[in-house]
C-alpha cells in the first residue's frame, strides 16, 4: 500500500466523493475495493450491448462477483435486491438514473412532525451548502422555476435544465387543470458540456452512456488516480476494522480474493462506504474483545433502521398518439405529493412521470424477440400511445426491517448479511395513497387504460438505507452527524447506512453525496 493516513471502503459514488475532496486537499487515501475494474467512460459496455447486441445481462456479467464473494440472505423480503447491490469499480452509480432532486425540510423532521420515524440529527440548512458543492460535483441539471414544492437554496444549478418533452406539455396542460404540476427532473447529466465532460447528445443510452454525459465515478476517481494520490486497490475483501485501543486510529485486516492469507494496514482514518447492507455486515464482523456485539454497535442500531424505497411501476395508454421517447433523458416528475395532507397516516410519495420509456420496459424492441413483422407494428402501435410512471415511496423503519448475519458463508469463512424485511401497515396506506394518486393523474390526463402493480410487486430503486444511522445520543444510533462511529471514532460509516429512515421519498443519492462532502470537510479539519 501507501503511505496514506486515509482508508476508504468502497469505490462508489460516496466513497470517490470523499476521495475526490482528500485529494484535492492534498491529503492521500488508500482505496478498497472488492470487484473488479469496470470501464470508465462506458464506451465498452456500451458497443457490448448496442453494436455488438449482447444482452446487457451478459454483459453485468462479465463484472460480477462469484456467488462466494457477493451473497446476501434473505427473508420477509418481496423483492431482489442482488441484483441492485453492484461490487465493482463505481458501484452502482456506473450505471444509475441519474435522478438528483433534494430532499425537501421536512424530510429532516418526519419523526416530531408526521410521527414517522425519527427526525435525522441536522437540518435542510445544515446541509443546504453541501447540496449545492455535490450538484457542482456531479453536474447536475435543472431549474426549480417549475417546481413550487422545492427546497430553498443558495446557489443556482450549474446547467440549465432539460426542458419536458412534447408529450410532457399535452399532459402538464391536463394536469395543471386538475391541480397537479408536472415538472421538469434535476438530473446528473451535461445539457451542456461542462468539467471536461461533453454535452448529452440524446443517444438514450443512459446506463451506459458513452460519452460520460451522465456522472459516473469514474470521472473522478480517474483524476484522483492520475493526481497520484488515491491508490486503488481492487479484488480485495475487508475482513474487518480493528481500533487503536487509544482511539488514534484503526487497521484494516483485508485479504486478495484470491488470497490465502489477511494483510493488515494501519490508518488514523477509516471510512466505510460499501452500501447499507455491506456496511452493517462489515460492522458487525468487526466484533472483538472491546467492541463484542461489533464496531458501533453498543447500543444495538448496527443492522437496524433499514429502509428501501418501495417502488410501485405502472402504465397509462391513451386514445391518441403521443410518441413519447423521444427524449433519453428524465423529463416529468411530480413532488407536490410528498408533503400532502396526510402525511404520518401514510408516507410521503413521488411520482416519476418522464416521457423516457426505457427503463420502464416500453419501447425498447428487440426485433429478434418478436414473431413476425405485425408484431412489431403492434408493439410500435402500443409504444406511440402509452406513457409509463413510477410511485416512489417514503417508508419509516419498524423491528421487522433489518441487517444481521447469516448462517452462509463466504470463501473465507465470514457470514454473508441477511437482510430481512416485512412491509406494515403504514406501508399499506402509502400503497393505497399512491393509488389514489395514480387514479388522479390517469383521470386528469384522460387515460383510456392504466395499471399500477400491486402492493405485493415493488422494487427498491436500488434505493438501499439506514443499518448505520445517525444520533446526537450513542443510546439512539450508530454515528453521529458526520458519519462518526460512536464509539470508535477513527472510524466513520458514510452513504445510505446513515440515513434515518428513507429520507421521504426523495431519490437518496444527492443527499447521500452532500453528507459525504460534509464529511470530508471534518474528517480534514478535525483529524487530518
Amino acid at each position: 500500500m501507501t503511505d496514506a493516513k486515509i482508508a476508504i471502503i468502497g469505490s462508489g459514488i460516496v466513497g470517490v466523493s470523499v476521495a475526490h475532496h482528500l485529494t484535492e486537499n492534498g491529503h492521500a487515501v488508500d482505496m478498497f475495493e472488492k470487484g473488479d475494474d469496470y470501464p470508465y467512460p462506458h464506451n465498452p459496455q456500451w458497443e457490448d450491448i448496442y453494436l455488438r447486441r449482447r444482452e446487457a445481462v451478459h454483459v453485468m456479467a462479465d463484472f460480477r462477483l462469484p456467488d462466494d464473494l457477493k451473497h446476501h440472505t434473505h427473508s420477509g423480503l418481496q423483492t431482489d435486491i442482488e441484483a441492485t447491490r453492484h461490487m465493482w469499480v463505481g458501484g452502482s452509480s456506473t450505471h444509475w438514473e441519474a435522478i438528483t432532486p433534494r430532499m425537501i425540510e421536512a424530510d429532516f423532521r418526519a419523526g416530531t412532525t408526521y410521527g414517522i420515524g425519527d427526525d435525522w440529527p441536522l437540518s435542510y440548512d445544515d446541509l443546504e451548502r453541501y447540496y449545492g458543492m455535490a450538484e457542482r460535483l456531479i453536474g447536475v441539471a435543472g431549474t426549480d422555476d417549475d417546481n413550487p414544492t422545492a427546497p430553498p437554496r443558495s446557489t443556482p444549478y450549474p446547467l440549465p435544465p432539460f426542458e419536458l418533452a412534447d408529450d410532457d406539455n399535452v399532459l402538464a396542460e391536463r394536469l395543471a387543470d386538475a391541480g397537479i404540476t408536472l415538472h421538469t427532473t434535476p438530473q446528473a447529466r451535461t445539457r451542456q458540456a461542462y468539467d471536461g465532460r461533453q454535452a448529452c447528445v440524446n443517444f438514450n443510452t443512459c446506463a451506459y452512456c458513452p460519452i460520460g454525459a451522465r456522472y459516473s465515478p469514474g470521472i473522478h476517481l480517474s483524476r484522483a488516480i492520475a493526481g497520484g494520490l488515491c491508490h486503488l486497490r481492487t479484488g480485495v475483501t475487508v475482513r474487518r476494522i480493528v481500533p487503536d485501543a487509544d482511539g488514534d486510529g484503526a487497521t484494516v485486516v483485508y485479504r486478495d480474493n484470491d488470497g490465502a492469507d489477511d494483510i493488515t494496514a494501519h490508518y488514523d482514518v477509516v471510512v466505510i462506504c460499501a452500501g447499507a447492507v455491506e456496511t452493517a455486515r462489515l460492522l458487525l464482523l468487526s466484533a472483538d474483545e472491546r467492541h463484542p456485539d461489533g464496531l458501533g454497535n453498543r447500543s444495538g442500531h448496527v443492522g437496524r433502521g433499514l429502509t428501501f424505497h418501495h417502488t410501485w411501476r405502472g402504465e397509462l395508454g391513451y386514445d391518441q398518439n403521443l410518441f413519447p421517447g423521444r427524449t433519453g433523458v428524465w423529463t416529468g416528475q411530480i413532488m407536490q405529493f410528498m408533503e400532502a395532507d396526510g402525511r404520518g397516516t401514510h408516507g410521503a410519495v413521488k411520482v416519476e412521470f418522464s416521457s423516457r420509456l426505457e427503463q420502464r420496459g416500453v419501447g425498447r424492441l428487440r426485433w429478434e424477440h418478436l414473431p413476425d413483422a405485425q408484431a412489431v407494428v403492434d408493439e410500435l402501435t402500443m409504444i406511440r400511445r402509452t406513457r409509463p410512471l413510477a410511485m416512489v415511496t417514503e417508508v419509516a423503519p419498524s423491528e421487522q426491517k433489518y441487517v444481521m448475519l447469516s448462517e452462509a458463508t463466504d470463501r473465507f469463512g465470514d457470514p454473508f448479511a441477511h437482510v430481512h424485511y416485512e412491509m406494515n401497515d403504514l406501508d399499506s396506506a402509502t400503497y393505497d395513497f399512491a393509488l389514489s394518486i395514480f387514479q388522479r393523474i390517469r383521470d386528469a390526463t384522460r387515460a383510456s387504460t392504466g395499471f399500477l402493480s400491486p402492493f405485493q410487486m415493488w422494487d427498491t430503486a436500488a434505493h438501499h438505507m439506514g443499518t448505520a444511522r445517525m444520533s446526537e445520543a450513542v443510546a439512539d444510533g450508530v454515528v453521529n452527524s458526520f458519519g462518526q462511529l460512536h464509539d470508535a471514532p477513527p472510524v466513520f460509516a458514510l452513504g445510505g447506512s446513515m440515513f434515518v429512515g428513507s429520507g421521504g421519498a426523495v431519490n437518496p443519492t444527492l443527499t447521500m453525496i452532500a453528507l459525504a462532502l460534509r464529511s470530508a470537510e471534518y474528517i480534514e479539519s478535525q483529524l487530518l
